[in-house]
């Protein structure tokens, strides 16, 4: 029989309050009614520390072990949920922000910097080479006679490959984003020596638009690792409004139902916490299994996407219980709007995230 009153921590001293919420005491009462802490749990030890995180990591009727098992019938959860069964499951959102934050770190971690050209000392030795070649040209030509220039050539093909010389190594050579970039000839030797001012002085470039642009191309030009991390870190954002905007169209195409729109809000953010939650046991996967075939795991991961649009139907027919016809159309309409959205938040993401970067 448990004593009605609670220990401290520190001392050993005597309450008849909750030492966690301070809340007057029930008699005869094991645990707190307002905040449910136990009451015998007077005194801290190791062993009591220790002894709770593994009765709440394996308990199997804990919030995390029901919303696992519950999380694959995404339309039952919610309903679960929002008919105020909010003790027994984990916070949706707060499961949908863990699993979203954990995708994109492990998609940060397993980037191949290599494959995507991000080496920074590539550029290096590019410009390097470039200078070599025309030292080389300046040279050979001096002493080679002007009979041999095949030579010449294969020679330096050899030993510089495809590098052009200093002066016709430029950037922007293939990119037109409002206008062509590339009538500039910007040099990549200039692009990493001279200041911003030096630059726009240098080629004579106009007006804040490209002023703004050829800086930040050339920063990222210069950062790409921190460029693609902060880029990964921003597709968050458009997750998330894409959620919220679809939310909202799934409120307009259900008016009639007398749904709120927080229960739109729940069941996206479960469907999402699913397909990332099965995206990042793959990446763990690849991660733990460095070999893994790429072709494999990028045909499962479409096959990911793929079940996930069939759940998203059934979870649609399920919830809001009405005709395959009538679901089928909504699906359709929300499916559109869904990659509409991602385009648009993507671009106006991504271009305030250059600007700002």
């Amino acid at each position: 029989m448990h004593s009605q009153e609670n220990t401290s921590i520190r001392g050993g001293q005597k309450s008849k309050s909750c030492l966690n919420c301070e809340a007057t005491l029930l008699a005869h009462s094991t645990h707190c009614h307002n905040c449910g802490q136990s009451i015998k749990a007077a005194r801290m030890t190791v062993f009591a520390l220790f002894s709770e995180l593994f009765t709440n990591l394996f308990n199997l009727d804990g919030k995390i072990w029901k919303t696992l098992r519950s999380m694959w019938i995404p339309a039952f959860l919610t309903k679960e949920y929002i008919s105020g069964k909010r003790k027994t499951y984990f916070n949706p959102a707060r499961f949908f922000a863990i699993n979203l934050i954990l995708h994109f770190l492990l998609l940060t971690y397993t980037m191949s910097y290599s494959d995507l050209n991000l080496d920074m000392l590539e550029d290096a030795a590019e410009i390097t080479k470039s200078e070599l070649v025309t030292k080389y040209d300046t040279i050979a030509t001096s002493l080679i006679p002007s009979s041999n220039s095949s030579e010449i050539d294969t020679l330096r093909k050899a030993l510089f490959g495809d590098a052009l010389h200093v002066d016709q190594d430029t950037m922007f050579s293939s990119i037109i984003l409002y206008n062509d970039m590339s009538e500039y000839g910007i040099l990549k030797k200039d692009a990493y020596s001279l200041t911003p001012n030096e630059l726009n002085e240098k080629y004579k470039i106009s007006g804040w638009y490209n002023r703004l642009f050829v800086r930040q191309a050339i920063r990222i030009n210069k950062n790409r690792e921190s460029t693609l991390t902060y880029i990964i870190g921003n597709l968050t954002w458009v997750v998330i409004l894409v959620l919220f905007f679809i939310a909202a169209l799934m409120k307009l195409l259900y008016i009639r139902g007398g749904y709120f729109y927080v229960e739109h809000a729940v069941l996206m953010m479960l469907l999402h916490a699913k397909a990332f939650f099965v995206l990042n046991l793959s990446m763990l996967a690849t991660v733990l299994i460095p070999n893994t075939n790429e072709d494999f795991m990028g045909g499962f991961t479409a096959i990911i996407y793929i079940i996930t649009s069939i759940y998203f139907f059934v979870t649609m027919k399920i919830y809001y219980q009405q005709g395959l016809f009538k679901t089928f159309i909504k699906f359709i309409i929300v499916g559109i709007c869904y990659l509409i959205a991602l385009f648009f938040f993507m671009l106006i993401v991504s271009l305030i995230g250059v600007a700002i970067f």
